[in-house]
């Protein structure tokens, strides 16, 4: 049985962003299969997608707070954000999880990402991509770690930083 996805961060679900459904990957844009990444539009995938770390610091959340207080950083969180961004964010992370399903990279390892994994998944995309599709694709990552209690440091982040530095 799969953990409950969805409550690993709470936000937005189909039901309040509408009817829509997402569409069938076109060829060579599909992702593994993952009790952590159900199929979802771009712009859920912030909060309905999950990592085993993810789980873990929500439960020591819990233990630490009531649940609606829990709930309400999480939607305060994400009330914040323009649907333009979930949406750009969202593909981030779907280009980053196909990057890590690619080079099997384990779920542990993606959240949090280390700066060799983020620094290899830009350096990937160089090229290939505007750089401003690169750093939104990167302030996705960086807020499904915000999101997720990580720590997201880009200024430390020295590989990432020099390989977004001399993206083309």
């Amino acid at each position: 049985m799969r953990p409950a996805v969805g409550t690993a961060v709470s936000g937005p679900s189909s039901r309040t962003l509408g009817a829509r459904k997402p569409r069938k990957p076109k060829t060579g844009n599909e992702i593994r299969s993952s009790e952590f990444r159900p199929h979802v539009l771009a712009e859920e995938r912030l909060a309905l997608w999950s990592a085993p770390n993810a789980i873990a610091n929500r439960n020591n959340f819990l233990k630490l707070l009531p649940k609606a207080q829990v709930e309400a950083v999480y939607l305060q969180i994400f009330s914040k954000l323009e649907p333009r961004s979930r949406k750009n964010y969202g593909a981030g992370l779907l280009r980053f999880h196909q990057f890590c399903d690619k080079h099997a990279v384990s779920e542990n390892d993606r959240l949090p990402a280390s700066d060799i994994i983020l620094a290899a998944f830009v350096s990937s995309w160089s090229g290939k991509v505007a750089r401003t599709t690169i750093d939104n694709w990167i302030a996705g990552v960086g807020y499904r770690h915000t999101i997720n209690g990580k720590t997201w440091n880009y200024s430390g982040m020295r590989m990432l930083k020099a390989v977004c530095q001399h993206a083309e």
